[in-house]
């Protein structure tokens, strides 16, 4: 799997979605994915060895950000093997849009 040589977490990333700093990071990685291949199809070590965190702490933090709503999940099965498809959530507004969102998350 190529790998960017940065990742871009984006400030409404942190104060619009209120995501705290790994769960930003590991956010900006799928976004990233989403927007260059359509979703993020490898695995969770390469998410972990990436962000320096555990694949249980990966685990729980795509847990979060899909009960959040903020990413989608799909599981592929190939030739007998399951495989879990990761992409941002499109009805997500990126950037000041999405202030009504911040909104509706502090009620």
């Amino acid at each position: 799997m190529q790998s960017e040589p940065f990742i871009a977490v984006y400030d409404w990333m942190l104060q619009d979605l209120g995501l705290n700093c790994r769960e930003a990071m590991l956010y900006a990685v799928i976004y990233s994915f989403s927007r260059s291949a359509g979703s993020y199809t490898g695995g969770q070590t390469y998410l972990a060895r990436r962000l320096k965190i555990t694949r249980q702490t990966v685990n729980q933090t795509l847990r979060k950000l899909t009960e959040a709503g903020l990413i989608l999940k799909r599981d592929i099965v190939r030739h007998g093997v399951r495989y879990c498809e990761y992409a941002i959530n499109p009805a997500v507004p990126e950037g000041p849009a999405s202030d009504a969102l911040r909104e509706t998350n502090d009620r």
